[in-house]
């Protein structure tokens, strides 16, 4: 009996410790190529005219929402994945909806699409190019940089 209850007990500690293991290799599997964000809102100051006036406190004062930090991502993950890991990490609130092109990123920290004008919304790059499809659709790889800026006016805020 005393055998059966050791041998049973060494079998739980054993499954534990393999679970624990492939959890481990399963988040290092998934966390392989550096890659860096950063998130911005400055073009809000040249359109504050424009600026909803329940979103002026949300606009932080040097309109860097999240300046150039390192996140880590796996194999086939997508711009879109880097965000979602970057605000929750970072505790950034951000919403999302699924459209007709892929996923569209509609606010980040409280600042949403339309809250500078008609035009405004959310607009990414990669390694300083603009994204050319949906942040869904766009496959990172090592050493690429994003960074996320809110425009107020197509116009005159995309380089």
């Amino acid at each position: 009996m005393k055998k059966t209850l050791r041998f049973v007990c060494f079998l739980s500690m054993l499954v534990m410790i393999l679970s624990l293991t492939a959890a481990c290799a399963k988040k290092d599997e998934n966390s392989k190529y550096k890659t860096t964000i950063k998130i911005e809102c400055t073009k809000i100051f040249d359109h504050e005219a424009d600026l909803n006036p329940d979103k002026k406190d949300f606009v932080p004062k040097d309109g860097i929402i999240l300046d150039t930090v390192e996140v880590k991502i796996g194999d086939d993950q997508t711009v879109y994945d880097q965000l979602v890991k970057a605000c929750e990490a970072h505790k950034i609130s951000f919403a999302s909806q699924k459209s007709d092109y892929g996923m569209y990123v509609d606010s980040i920290a409280q600042i949403q699409t339309a809250d500078c004008g008609e035009m405004s919304g959310w607009l990414f790059y990669v390694n300083d190019e603009m994204g050319a499809a949906a942040c869904d659709q766009i496959v990172l790889k090592e050493g690429d940089s994003v960074k996320w800026v809110f425009i107020c006016d197509y116009s005159t805020d995309v380089k």
